[in-house]
């Protein structure tokens, strides 16, 4: 089976130049490339902060002529559009430019079907470039606050409804949210799956009178993140339980870094690590005992299944893609995105006793089980299968 992605968001190799937000969608195609013949058009939308790498010779032609690199057997090809300052929805040049190069892909490669990552990227361009081929659209939590934000919702909400044979989401929470707005969404659930080997998952802590010391953090030092409300709990915590000598483990980069750094100089538990691979994060995630992102507009996370998958109290937010997931008090805890939320639920789980935490901590493993990369990649195959009337080796 032949199977074009298209999507705003893939993995990127070769250009560490380039924001790099997430490798979800890789995860679920990688496993499927070993059957079948993936192809991806990465549509990289640069931000308006960008700009200042076109002038190398490099970025320049790569912006002209296309760039095009292959991931763990998936074949991909990027073309990249510069947005202006706060631009929601392509102009018409850029929409032009994607389709033409979107019939060029369909025509040379006769996809069986596409599967479209944030289809409210592309209003405007799909609906005319592949009405021959059926297409499925998959929506994050970006598409409902495109939505949501605009001001003729009934025409963009009819756009996915009328081009898309079928619609899907990447959370229960995002498929209901459609749902209410009107669209026409599937039960069927694209979730993603944790690519950690049974038998990397800790199972063995929090043994006999085990208390919490080390915190840690891994994503983007960006806003959404909500770090800075991490941190200003933390430093009360490290203030009124000076015996428990806590750590708060930092690994990432992003615009917020210089400011981030300025709050945690008051102290010297506070430890930013940059950048770090992901076999590196997971590796401290071994040996941390409490992973909190309470970030907000997250379509699912691996980070917290890997977290989870590793033992670790694992501390996510309320409403978000990863709630239902992650079951409050059963297999980790749910916060909202607030300080004072925080720092309760963080003062909670510092004051566990050690039994109560290994039985958080091993029904996280088992969710971690349950939500690994095989079943994510099955899963969407099944899916991508039964939008075919027929199928072909």
């Amino acid at each position: 089976m032949r199977i074009l992605v298209i999507t705003p968001i893939y993995n990127i190799e070769g250009r560490k130049e380039l924001f790099h937000d997430s490798s979800a969608i890789h995860y679920l195609f990688n496993l499927i490339a070993e059957h079948h013949d993936v192809y991806v058009l990465n549509t990289y939308f640069a931000s308006i902060r960008e700009l200042s790498r076109f002038i190398k010779k490099d970025a320049l032609k790569y912006f002209i002529f296309g760039y095009q690199y292959n991931s763990d057997n998936v074949k991909v090809e990027m073309i990249e559009t510069q947005l202006l300052y706060k631009q929601v929805f392509l102009t018409k040049f850029q929409q032009k430019r994607l389709e033409k190069k979107i019939c060029v892909i369909v025509n040379e490669r006769n996809p069986n079907i596409i599967c479209v990552h944030f289809p409210t990227s592309y209003y405007g361009v799909l609906n005319k470039a592949l009405s021959n081929t059926p297409m499925i659209a998959i929506l994050h939590q970006t598409d409902i606050n495109r939505i949501k934000k605009y001001s003729n919702k009934e025409k963009l909400i009819n756009y996915l409804n009328k081009n898309f044979l079928n619609i899907y989401a990447r959370s229960h929470r995002i498929a209901n949210e459609a749902k209410n707005l009107g669209l026409e969404v599937s039960d069927r659930i694209i979730f993603s799956g944790v690519s950690v080997d049974n038998s990397y998952m800790i199972e063995n802590k929090f043994i006999n009178n085990y208390c919490i010391r080390n915190l840690f953090y891994a994503g983007k030092l960006i806003k959404r993140k909500n770090l800075d409300l991490i941190l200003s709990a933390f430093l009360k915590l490290e203030h009124l339980y000076p015996s428990k000598k806590l750590t708060l483990s930092i690994a990432g980069d992003g615009n917020q870094f210089n400011y981030l750094k300025s709050l945690a100089h008051y102290s010297s538990n506070i430890r930013f690590l940059g950048s770090k691979s992901r076999n590196e994060v997971l590796q401290i995630m071994s040996s941390s005992d409490v992973f909190i992102m309470p970030s907000v507009n997250e379509t699912f996370g691996i980070v917290y299944l890997e977290a989870m998958s590793r033992g670790c109290i694992t501390i996510g937010t309320k409403g978000e893609g990863i709630d239902g997931i992650i079951e409050d008090g059963i297999n980790g805890f749910l916060v909202s995105p607030n300080e004072k939320d925080i720092f309760c639920c963080l003062e909670k789980v510092i004051n566990l006793e050690s039994w109560r935490l290994r039985e958080i901590s091993k029904s996280a493993i088992n969710t971690a089980k349950k939500y690994n990369s095989q079943a994510a990649s099955d899963n969407y195959e099944e899916i991508i299968f039964s939008n075919l009337s027929y199928t072909e080796p």
